[in-house]
């Protein structure tokens, strides 16, 4: 077992470097919290999530020498990530008006909201990696891998919102309803630019094993990406790109993808 597991609300602004071991939901609501180059956060229970509400902040600033890893420890064997280890997800929700928070050079694993239940749609079973219900995040340089979720294997981009991916790695991610690498909800308008979405999973009804575009997703720009390997439960739901009910405009782009 380890001497100094955290969970709980912060009390002030933080930096976490080096390896930490999390035990339970840790919620960041009005502080900052910085991840720094080469930091390790380990969580070792099953459901525990890293929350931002509020005002709260999170800068995850790695380095491509030296990046940061969100991982699962749950058997707490001292090996991260095995089959099976699992943990929550990355939450931004409930949001104020918040300054920017940001990924750069992470890479997040084993993140777990799925459900085998369908319905009722369930907000915490969106984004195996990270539920994104705020519009000042920017996600370059990271690697989503081995995620899980309902809705969005690796990312779930609330209704409304939008921000910037680019530089990132999706791979190995899953979704038991819809969205194995990605899902971009109603009135979303993310830019994802410059990123590879292989070999993530759709395995329920929904559809869109690399992206699901949802009902009314108005901008959606989607740039030299390669969007491939991926897939659905038949070639009907979109393997490696789903957009479903959408009247919106503009449309979404694909440019040079």
């Amino acid at each position: 077992s380890h001497d100094y597991p955290w969970s709980g609300t912060l009390a002030g602004d933080a930096t976490w470097s080096g390896t930490k071991y999390i035990n339970g939901d840790i919620t960041v609501d009005n502080e900052k919290l910085t991840i720094s180059p080469g930091a390790i956060i380990v969580f070792v229970a099953e459901g525990a999530d890293l929350i931002i509400k509020g005002t709260g902040q999170l800068e995850a600033d790695g380095t491509s020498a030296s990046m940061i890893r969100l991982t699962s420890d749950d058997d707490n064997d001292g090996n991260y990530g095995e089959t099976g280890e699992r943990w929550g997800h990355i939450s931004f929700q409930s949001m104020g008006s918040a300054g920017a928070s940001f990924f750069d050079y992470c890479i997040i694993e084993y993140g777990d909201v799925s459900s085998t239940s369908l319905l009722p749609v369930n907000p915490s079973q969106y984004g195996g990696a990270i539920h994104i219900d705020f519009s000042n995040l920017t996600i370059t340089n990271c690697e989503f891998r081995n995620n899980k979720a309902g809705w969005g294997g690796a990312i779930f981009i609330g209704d409304g919102k939008n921000h910037v991916v680019s530089n990132c790695h999706f791979h190995n991610n899953t979704a038991t309803t819809s969205g194995g690498g990605i899902y971009s909800w109603k009135n979303s308008y993310p830019v994802i630019s410059n990123s590879i979405i292989v070999y993530n999973i759709c395995s329920g009804p929904g559809g869109g094993g690399g992206i699901f575009i949802g009902g009314a997703a108005k901008d959606v720009k989607v740039i030299n990406c390669v969007i491939s390997h991926n897939s659905a439960n038949n070639q009907s739901l979109g393997h490696n790109i789903k957009i479903y009910n959408n009247t919106a405009t503009p449309k979404p782009q694909f440019i040079n993808s």
